[in-house]
């Protein structure tokens, strides 16, 4: 059976929310996507609809090179590749279809945070955060089961998953050639 990779994407930008998240949690890493391919021009998460409204917060497709990232190009980032056997990789890509065909219902899970903090998992239909929405798929693709529930899984905890290979760690204004360089490596 073929193989297909996954790229799991960690960072920590310049907003509010990501400075706040790891003032309090004193993490490296406060956010993580996933993309499909290893070009990062589309990247899945829950995060900010628009990168100029703290408020506007959902389902996401995120660029590694606009929005946050380019207003942040300072921000560090680490980047694993996972590979996955081409059912699970056809399953993600389903599951993450299914989020997106009724992406107007979902909304980002602000209040959830607060359960991570505190170890009590606060479940809201429809609303997700960006370790919780990762975590989700990652279950529900048969490609990796957390030992937390959804509602209580952290960005560091997705550190975790076992037969990643690191691919970049550095700031996102440096990624692009890198990326290119390490990907061919591999």
């Amino acid at each position: 059976m073929s193989k297909k990779s996954i790229y799991l994407v960690f960072s920590r930008t310049g907003t509010w929310l990501s400075r706040s998240i790891g003032f309090v949690t004193q993490t490296k890493y406060t956010h993580v996507s996933i993309s499909l391919d290893s070009s990062f021009r589309t990247m899945y998460s829950f995060g900010r609809l628009d990168p100029d409204n703290p408020f506007s917060g959902g389902l996401t497709t995120e660029n590694i090179y606009t929005g946050v990232f380019k207003k942040s190009p300072n921000a560090r980032c680490l980047i694993y590749q996972l590979e996955i056997t081409e059912k699970q990789f056809l399953d993600l890509e389903k599951e993450i279809k299914s989020f997106f065909d009724s992406d107007i219902n979902y909304r980002y899970n602000f209040i959830g945070l607060f359960g991570v903090l505190m170890d009590k998992p606060i479940h809201r239909d429809k609303h997700y955060f960006c370790s919780q929405f990762i975590t989700t798929l990652l279950k529900q693709s048969n490609i990796w089961h957390s030992p937390k529930i959804p509602e209580l899984t952290s960005p560091t905890d997705l550190l975790n998953i076992p037969n990643k290979t690191l691919v970049y760690e550095g700031f996102i204004n440096e990624l692009d050639f890198s990326i290119k360089t390490q990907v061919a490596l591999i």
